[in-house]
């Protein structure tokens, strides 16, 4: 493939802008099939090594604040993923996998239950290398619920709310960074070892804005499409 100066090179991707995020459900016999590819993706990316001017006897591997949050989430997100793969069962109609892409790599992974009175995110796995990937998955969820209860027949799921358990105290800060709120009495955010049950609802929360119907996170509610790209043919 060649520009207009004739220069070489891969295959770009056909870019457009739509007006839903790039999100679609994946079935279960095809979940074991999208984990793989987000795992391969997120090792691709590799590690964020450390800074060999912070090496001490304390730190031979000279890890600063950034690697270290870069190399957690990394090991988080494959984690999840696993977790995500083992819970898909096709007998079981409360659980659906979301998978979200760009030019035909995953950049997220959710799966959303209803079993309970309120939409909840049982895993979400996002792409180390991405930026607010969870905050468009959770809104996603946030405008899901029109559609689940616009097709259920027995039950109804709470509005404009969901509810999640957090695992640790870097998951819990993202959480509140999206709006969601720890429930019960002074739990502890910084040191926890078990699961702190936390809920967002959007109607309460600044972080979220409704546009044309739907719910926007307000870091992005001004720009109203999103970009899509599709992988690139084999030229």
């Amino acid at each position: 493939m060649s520009d207009s100066t004739g220069v070489t090179g891969p295959p770009v991707p056909d870019v457009t802008w739509v007006t839903e995020p790039p999100v679609l459900e994946v079935s279960p016999e095809a979940v074991g099939v999208s984990v793989t590819r987000f795992q391969q993706s997120v090792e691709f990316y590799g590690s964020i090594p450390g800074d060999p001017e912070a090496v001490t006897k304390e730190n031979p591997d000279g890890d600063t604040d950034l690697s270290n949050r870069m190399n957690r989430h990394k090991g988080g997100a494959l984690l999840i993923a696993r977790i995500i793969d083992k819970k898909a069962d096709a007998s079981n109609k409360n659980l659906s996998v979301f998978e979200y892409t760009l030019a035909g790599e995953p950049l997220a992974l959710m799966q959303l239950s209803t079993r309970g009175g309120a939409l909840e995110i049982e895993n979400l796995a996002s792409h180390p290398g991405t930026e607010m990937a969870g905050g468009i998955m959770v809104e996603f969820a946030l405008n899901r619920i029109a559609h689940y209860n616009a097709n259920s027949q027995d039950k109804q799921l709470m509005e404009d709310m969901i509810v999640l358990n957090s695992m640790n105290p870097s998951s819990t800060a993202a959480w509140i960074a999206l709006g969601f709120v720890p429930l019960g009495k002074n739990p502890d955010l910084t040191g926890h070892l078990n699961p702190i049950p936390m809920s967002l609802d959007a109607n309460k929360s600044p972080k979220w804005t409704k546009l044309d119907n739907k719910w926007r996170h307000v870091a992005y509610a001004t720009k109203p499409n999103y970009l899509k790209a599709y992988k690139p043919k084999t030229i």
